[in-house]
């Protein structure tokens, strides 16, 4: 849609340039730019809302990552073959464990 926009910018303004002169294809070009200007403007003030897959913040997260997926690996085959109940730090790290999971899927949509 983007190239066909601009197909048809560029094809337009020949078409004034051709039969107006080039005063007016002047005043396109500055119409174009403006938008152009816009865009990019409204670009970078939605680029904060993501994170950079290299960002130290990001590293750290992984590997979190995969300390609860090594926690999940372990823990979770134990207590399903034993019928183990998780009380006290095992229950509250399987919440830990839940609850990353939940976000890291919510915050993978932010991932750049």
């Amino acid at each position: 849609v983007k190239i066909r926009s601009h197909i048809l910018q560029r094809c337009s303004k020949e078409m004034i340039q051709s039969s107006l002169g080039t005063s007016a294809a002047g005043v396109w070009e500055g119409k174009a730019e403006d938008e152009d200007r816009h865009a990019q403007e409204q670009a970078r003030s939605f680029m904060h809302h993501f994170r950079d897959p290299n960002s130290r913040l990001n590293v750290a997260l992984e590997m979190f990552g995969l300390c609860v997926l090594g926690y999940d690996l372990t823990i979770v085959p134990w207590a399903l073959a034993w019928e183990a109940d998780l009380e006290g730090a095992l229950k509250a790290l399987s919440f830990i464990s839940l609850t990353f999971w939940t976000v890291d899927i919510c915050m993978s949509f932010l991932r750049g």
